[in-house]
């Protein structure tokens, strides 16, 4: 990664830089006196619109990672910033209306893995970069849509999750895939053949290296979990609508904590609750985050756990048009407004720095840009 900036700054590809100076900064008042977040615009706001499909990922050098969706142009773009500095550095992967729903993993020598889909070009796509340029390719050819999500393993190798829309005759076929690479070539399996399951799905990976897989099925209203045992597939119901005639497990996303243990965060459709999910003495346990004031258009929750085994969550209020965060200790949730400066928050992406201080990039919707908030203590940003 220390090339493509070198690449970048030198003007050898095309890149837009922004400075914390020229962006668009603001404060807003966390809960907590002494804590306030730093709101930043990473790029548009004038005349692109750009930001959709946020994925942020924070390499072990601390430096940052977005990749996201260009709607004025159509096209992928990625935008990185060194830890320490002030500007961002833009660069497109793909265009052609390339690009929707795209996922973010970054490696050990702090390159970038994109899973992603195509408006028009049929296939699970997949692209590095190589110090450079990007590398693209097609992993699996049939028409997919909807959600990816991409982790690597400890030899960074991707371990992606994706839907399979419809076959070439357009008939539906809406499965949970899983695509896996050893250093030599692609494997691609169905998880669940069952129609409509995996539209809305999210993999972790444990310490074996074991993809564990959240997923809904939007015909049932269920929230649904797979586990790689080394052999096979082990399956299990998260969150069920017959159960409570809720419709739930929209927009998930699981984090594992240091003992490999799943949480899940999630939309629970029917009454607008952002809904939390863990397993505890081989059972699933259940809790309301908060009730929105409305979900709005189709997103996702944000979830990541730090190593004192406490659940982060980011999500987008749709009925206020606000962008949220909530932070769970022993056993009460904890959460707050992180911008309310327009219809803003939708496609969240919520990572920990090495600090274990949140930041969440995301949509603003009423002027089209892609923006990022940290939460820092007042002094720290009183210095700034």
């Amino acid at each position: 990664m220390i090339r493509l900036l070198q690449l970048l700054a030198r003007g050898v590809i095309f890149a837009v830089a922004l400075s914390c100076a020229s962006a668009c900064l603001c404060l807003a008042v966390a809960a907590q006196s002494d804590r306030v977040w730093e709101i930043e615009t990473i790029n548009g706001g004038s005349s692109a619109d750009v930001g959709g499909y946020a994925a942020l990922a924070i390499d072990a050098t601390g430096s940052f990672h977005v990749a996201y969706y260009d709607y004025s142009h159509h096209a992928l773009l990625y935008s990185f910033r060194a830890k320490g500095e002030s500007k961002w550095y833009t660069t497109q992967v793909e265009g052609k209306s390339a690009g929707t729903y795209v996922s973010l993993a970054v490696d050990s020598a702090g390159e970038p893995h994109l899973a992603y889909n195509s408006l028009f070009e049929d296939g699970l796509h997949y692209a590095t970069w190589n110090g450079h340029k990007w590398n693209r390719q097609i992993i699996d050819p049939e028409h997919t849509n909807y959600y990816t999500s991409i982790r690597l393993d400890k030899d960074d190798h991707p371990r992606i999750s994706y839907y399979l829309y419809h076959a070439p005759d357009k008939s539906y076929l809406l499965h949970l895939k899983f695509a896996s690479f050893d250093g030599h070539q692609w494997t691609i399996e169905t998880v669940d053949k069952r129609i409509e399951t995996g539209k809305f799905n999210s993999v972790a990976l444990d310490a074996q290296g074991h993809p564990h897989i959240a997923y809904s099925h939007v015909a049932w209203g269920d929230l649904l979990y797979a586990a790689w045992d080394g052999s096979r597939w082990n399956f299990g119901d998260v969150d069920s609508r017959r159960t409570h005639n809720d419709y739930v497990g929209i927009g998930n996303s699981i984090a594992l904590d240091g003992s490999d243990n799943p949480h899940i965060a999630y939309f629970d459709s029917t009454k607008n609750f952002v809904k939390y999910a863990w397993r505890q003495d081989g059972r699933w346990k259940t809790e309301v985050v908060e009730e929105l004031a409305g979900r709005g258009e189709v997103d996702h929750v944000s979830v990541q756990v730090d190593r004192q085994n406490r659940v982060h969550v980011a999500y987008y209020d749709g009925g206020r048009g606000v962008l949220k965060y909530g932070v769970r200790d022993d056993k009460v949730w904890h959460t707050q407004v992180v911008d309310n400066d327009g219809n803003v928050g939708k496609y969240p992406s919520l990572c920990l720095d090495t600090d274990e201080q949140p930041y969440i990039a995301y949509y603003a919707l009423d002027d089209g840009s892609l923006r990022i908030a940290h939460l820092r203590t007042t002094a720290v940003a009183e210095r700034k």
